[in-house]
């Protein structure tokens, strides 16, 4: 059996990142090692545990997306965005400044550990 994908979540809606955190650790193949409101705590926990990659909602963390995404990626760690809505612009920005994959919140849970494995 594969080890548990370590992951950090960066969401700004409590109750979505609840929601999602309590999902996610029901994951055999993830193991969540924080669930945070904005960049700073991510920055701090991302220092502190090294996880494998990072789920990143930039509309509800950050002022400035590309902004917020290049501080995390500079960490090392891969970053996923997800988020509820994007133009095509945004997400072709956003993966230029090196998201490694750009995600809409509707995915379902399935698609998205799959996708949050393949990111790394």
């Amino acid at each position: 059996m594969e080890r548990p994908l370590t992951l950090v979540l960066v969401e700004g809606h409590a109750a979505i990142r609840a929601a999602l955190a309590y999902r996610l650790q029901r994951q055999t193949s993830v193991r969540l090692l924080a669930a945070v409101a904005d960049i700073p705590a991510a920055l701090a926990v991302i220092a502190a545990l090294c996880p494998d990659l990072v789920l990143f909602e930039p509309k509800t963390t950050a002022r400035h997306a590309v902004s917020a995404l290049a501080a995390l990626l500079a960490t090392g760690c891969p970053v996923v965005v997800w988020t509820s809505s994007l133009t095509v612009g945004e997400e072709m920005l956003l993966l230029r400044t090196g998201a490694t994959a750009v995600l809409l919140k509707g995915v379902p849970l399935q698609a998205l550990v799959h996708e949050l494995r393949r990111a790394v």
